[in-house]
């Protein structure tokens, strides 16, 4: 099996709905590009993927990496594994903002891998990934992503989820995908953008998600953020011209 998975190496991820990037939710960010275009946007990150996934869209981003010790935060402490990725998420964006004062928007940014409310870690080694590979097979597993926005002073969180569900794939396939070393530096050890996607049977939600950001959600809360601060423009005018 081993040459058969080599082969395709970079396999196609499990495709959108035709209209998906024409959805409601991505006009909304389309509508306000120009806008957007004059914003200096910090990502609070070093994520390539995150980065890639952004400037998809045509956003120009600045990428800075936290300082924040992300082990400092007790998972158990959580009341859910949203709850931690939304904190995780507020205090990145804290930092980097001590760092560019200037910016229009600071986006911070954190994404795990729940089986049964179970956050997975990146494996410690490939025994380690193959042993969390054996436990996704045939099962149903939740991507949770925290985002935080932080614009004028103010912070706005959300967080978004993305079912993922696992073939039933054999102890030979698992083992040959670990022998790439694909999951070694992943959440919950695979990757669906990558050769990670021949493990998976289907998604529910933002593939993007699952990726590392999700794009369409980001679309409808800019909206909400530039919607208000029109309205609140607009009542200033009307309260300074009576």
């Amino acid at each position: 099996f081993l040459p058969v998975l080599l082969h395709f190496s970079r396999p196609s991820p499990p495709r959108q709905p035709p209209d998906y990037f024409f959805s409601q939710r991505a006009s909304m960010l389309l509508q306000h590009l120009h806008l957007l275009a004059t914003w200096k946007i910090v990502l609070a990150s070093t994520s390539p993927r995150r980065q890639q996934l952004l400037q998809q869209v045509r956003l120009d981003v600045i990428t800075q990496g936290s300082d924040f010790d992300e082990t400092s935060l007790d998972k158990a402490s959580f009341s859910s594994p949203a709850d931690f990725v939304k904190t995780n998420a507020s205090c990145k964006v804290r930092e980097v903002v001590r760092r560019h004062p200037d910016a229009s928007l600071v986006i911070g940014a954190d994404t795990v891998v729940t089986l049964n409310q179970e956050i997975l870690e990146k494996p410690r080694d490939s025994a380690d990934a193959l042993h969390t590979l054996r436990r996704l097979r045939g099962q149903r597993v939740k991507v949770i992503s925290g985002v935080c926005l932080y614009r004028n002073g103010t912070t706005h969180q959300f967080h978004e989820e993305t079912d993922v569900v696992f073939r039933n794939v054999t102890d030979a396939e698992l083992e040959a995908y670990v022998a790439t070393c694909e999951p070694l530096d992943k959440a919950g050890s695979f990757g669906i953008q990558g050769m990670g996607a021949l493990l998976v049977q289907s998604i529910q939600g933002d593939y993007n998600n699952v990726v590392g950001f999700p794009l369409s959600r980001f679309a409808v809360e800019i909206d909400k953020i530039i919607t208000r601060e029109a309205a609140e423009a607009a009542e200033a005018t009307a309260a300074a011209a009576a």
